[in-house]
């Protein structure tokens, strides 16, 4: 859908992630987001930039740098506050559940990239956990998942 069509209009995702002044982990995020119907995370007016890409066929790489200029000359200042938000999320989390195996695993993970293939895997998994109806390709993605589960239930049955 969306990657395919920025891909058809020669539009790189690291190229498109500066001209909106967001990461390029954070666009693909909202790109996965965008692609799944979870909208709730996405900011608006990424979702109406989205929505002009997508449903738009005549449009061009011009039309689009243009659209974001004319249009999304704040999303930077927004999605700082979302970064805010996030961060003091996850510093409140860990003052207040040092010990837990959560904050632990914020610590590993910001100091080591040891799990970055795991956390990029969760990062695509995470869309569809919930999904009610799973695609074949969303189920055999889902497989690693659910052998881990079955797995920790397992141990924890001993």
């Amino acid at each position: 859908m969306l990657k395919e069509r920025l891909k058809e209009l020669d539009i790189k995702i690291t190229e498109l992630a500066n001209y909106l002044s967001i990461s390029r982990p954070t666009l693909y995020k909202y790109i996965e987001d965008y692609e799944v119907s979870n909208l709730e995370d996405i900011n608006k007016s990424i979702i109406k930039l989205f929505d002009y890409i997508t449903k738009n066929e005549l449009i061009g790489k011009n039309n689009i740098i243009n659209y974001i200029l004319t249009n999304l000359t704040n999303v930077k200042e927004l999605e700082k506050k979302e970064e805010k938000s996030m961060f003091k999320f996850v510093r409140n989390y860990m003052i207040n559940n040092p010990d837990s195996n959560k904050s632990q695993f914020y610590v590993l993970t910001s100091k080591k990239d040891v799990f970055s293939n795991v956390i990029d895997y969760l990062m695509e998994i995470a869309p569809i956990i919930n999904k009610k109806k799973l695609s074949e390709e969303e189920i055999e993605l889902l497989k690693p998942y659910k052998e881990l589960l079955r797995s920790i239930k397992e141990k924890e049955d001993l």
